[in-house]
């Protein structure tokens, strides 16, 4: 395997593993960013970063190498306020962020208080005017 620098690609996929606070194996990180990368790429990019120390490295008897971002490794250059966001758990920037759900099967509804004037809705004491005077609705058939 040829050694490469760090890439754009590369930090993609750091900052994906970043994100997701876990650890990852080539093949399951291949399924995940398929078509994209290919499994030689994905080998190629975590190598490379864990050899520069911006992912950990572990073994398991079942997945073999996995990789992670831990307190040792150090984050990719410019990158230490992803790291900060990443492990308060708060949204990056672009991220779409889910509605709250309230319990909707407690408590009681209280519908929302618009912000019209009062009267605004009230055609009877409001009659539409034209040219000052009120005008009546006809029908256009004859």
């Amino acid at each position: 395997m040829v050694d490469q620098g760090i890439t754009i690609d590369c930090r993609v996929l750091w900052q994906f593993i970043v994100r997701d606070r876990g650890w990852w194996g080539v093949l399951r990180l291949t399924r995940e960013w398929a078509p994209t990368y290919s499994l030689g790429q994905v080998e190629g990019h975590l190598a490379a970063l864990k050899k520069r120390g911006f992912l950990a490295a572990r073994e398991h008897a079942r997945y073999g190498t996995l990789y992670g971002f831990n307190a040792d490794c150090k984050p990719l250059p410019g990158m230490e306020h992803f790291v900060r966001a990443a492990a308060s758990g708060a949204p990056h920037v672009g991220e779409i962020v889910p509605p709250a759900r309230p319990d909707l099967m407690s408590g009681h509804y209280q519908p929302p208080q618009g912000s019209y004037r009062a009267g605004a809705f009230d055609y009877a004491a409001c009659p539409s005017l034209h040219m000052g005077k009120r005008r009546e609705y006809r029908s256009e058939t004859p």
